[in-house]
């Protein structure tokens, strides 16, 4: 995704940021609200429905944070397009720090990309 590509904010009814779509190639890509890549889709439609439905769900998701030079589980504490802070407690698992990221897309990865919720 390039620095020059145009976003397509997507949000509820109430007005919430659900997350972005993007055109990239001949496919529409589905963005987190932390602007992550998620899933592609042939048609506009489907990335938009899907962000819509679903894009806050993936803040609940489990997701691997490029951390300390490793991949760990990490869960979502806050995002928005500027950054993202995580969890490495997960369900009282792990040590339980806080990492933040500025421009977190090359940092974050959904653990199940194939099933992501």
């Amino acid at each position: 995704m390039s620095a020059d590509t145009d976003l397509i904010e997507v949000r509820r009814h109430d007005g919430e940021i659900c997350g972005y779509v993007v055109s990239e190639a001949d496919q529409f890509l589905a963005l987190t609200i932390f602007l992550v890549p998620v899933l592609s889709f042939a048609a506009k439609s489907e990335a938009l429905d899907f962000v819509k439905e679903r894009g806050l769900d993936l803040l609940q998701a489990n997701w691997f944070g490029f951390i300390d030079d490793e991949w760990q589980l990490v869960r979502i504490q806050e995002a928005s397009a500027e950054f993202v802070t995580v969890t490495t407690d997960i369900y009282g698992v792990g040590d339980g720090f806080s990492h933040s990221f500025l421009g977190a897309t090359d940092k974050l990865k959904l653990a199940d990309p194939i099933n992501p919720l």
